[in-house]
């Protein structure tokens, strides 16, 4: 007799630091979007380089699709899930 047994998925929390510098590719995965997706309409992430942390986290705190799990006293965001 065969057991079925379900796997449950853990959402695995990422941490944004404010004093990081991020890729856009690392945003765009923080941020849950798709690979493609442009940041020009995001206040902050515009232009060439790397985007900073505090730019992250004050898009997170103001949309409604991420949830921000919890803030240190750091200034350091856990970003949760969609």
């Amino acid at each position: 007799m065969k057991k079925n047994t379900k796997k449950t998925m853990v959402a695995k929390a990422t941490l944004v630091k404010p004093t990081k510098e991020y890729t856009k590719d690392e945003v765009r995965s923080i941020l849950k979007l798709s690979q493609g997706t442009a940041l020009t309409r995001r206040p902050g992430m515009a232009g060439r380089g790397k985007i900073s942390g505090s730019a992250v986290i004050a898009y997170l705190e103001t949309a409604k699709r991420v949830k921000v799990g919890r803030r240190y006293a750091s200034g350091t965001v856990t970003v949760v899930a969609r």
